[in-house]
């Protein structure tokens, strides 16, 4: 509010000043034309000023400054020209005094026309880029989730910000926040296959489908859930976690760097792991009583737990 009302008090100011300056120069022509003494006291008057020949005070509020006393206009002067360009910038003058909402909604409507153009730029570039994005991702059998999940998640930490600014954004920023979880996901899933740990966790996705039809006692006779299936799961998998854990770590850090990025997408590889072991150790509790889980899930966590620190350090 106080700074619309020093914007409004700066137009007033604009518009006086705009005022003094055309009375300046009629009064100016007046007294170079040869006008007579009665003439320049009318004009003086109307200026709410001295009825002097040779000089006036133009009326305004005590906050602005008075202007010159004194009006010498040298002999080359051409007051003519002066006089013609006063009279069109009067012109225009009267035209936002008569009228000043008028003058704001054509300045309004050319302020929201501005933003519509922006707005629309804006949009174009970032469909742009994000579909490059995807083109670039796409060359890359090897490394594209890996070229998504980096380059959608720096984007749209780009364009979060811009969002507050610029609302039309909006959709862009939750396709690109969803291009992002979608490729994280799946660098997860190949940094766990990396190490043969997807196939554990693509295993106890299946039994526990598999568990909403059958019983506990029925889920060892079904095809590839028999305890010697169990078995050489664990075996391919859980046998040096440690190790497996350690080199999957470097891996990540070999691709991401040591960005902030670095750290959600080992957070998520741990989160999705070990909520498919606790699951496991629940299954084989209830459905393979016979089967000993090693390491069991706080062990595991340690583990993780430790490798973390290692690396950190």
């Amino acid at each position: 509010k106080e700074k619309e009302e020093e914007e409004k008090e700066e137009e007033e100011i604009r518009i006086l000043t705009a005022m003094w300056s055309e009375a300046f120069v009629d009064s100016g022509s007046r007294l170079e034309g040869g006008r007579s003494s009665s003439d320049n006291a009318a004009a003086a008057a109307a200026l709410g000023g001295s009825s002097h020949p040779s000089s006036f005070k133009l009326g305004l509020p005590p906050s602005f400054a008075s202007p010159p006393t004194s009006v010498p206009f040298p002999s080359h002067v051409n007051v003519t020209a002066m006089n013609r360009a006063a009279a069109e910038d009067a012109g225009s003058m009267d035209e936002m005094i008569r009228d000043p909402d008028g003058v704001r909604e054509e300045e309004a409507a050319a302020a929201w026309q501005a933003r519509d153009e922006l707005t629309s730029a804006y949009r174009r570039l970032t469909a742009t880029i994000l579909t490059q994005l995807e083109r670039i991702a796409a060359c890359d059998a090897k490394h594209g989730e890996r070229f998504r999940a980096e380059n959608y998640t720096y984007f749209a930490e780009a364009l979060r910000p811009l969002v507050r600014h610029v609302p039309a954004l909006e959709p862009l920023l939750l396709q690109a926040e969803a291009r992002e979880e979608e490729s994280m996901t799946r660098y997860v899933r190949a940094q766990l296959d990396y190490k043969g740990l997807l196939r554990l966790v693509t295993w106890v996705d299946d039994v526990r489908a598999l568990l909403k039809v059958v019983t506990p006692e029925e889920l060892p006779l079904q095809s590839g859930c028999a305890v010697a299936d169990l078995k050489s799961i664990l075996k391919a998998t859980v046998d040096d976690m440690d190790r497996r854990l350690s080199a999957m770590l470097a891996r990540v850090r070999k691709h991401l760097g040591t960005s902030r990025l670095t750290m959600t997408a080992w957070q998520r590889i741990q989160t999705e792991f070990l909520d498919r072991y606790a699951t496991l150790e629940e299954i084989v509790a209830k459905c393979y009583p016979t089967v000993e889980l090693h390491p069991s899930f706080n062990v595991l966590r340690n583990i993780m737990f430790q490798v973390s620190s290692v690396s950190s350090t």
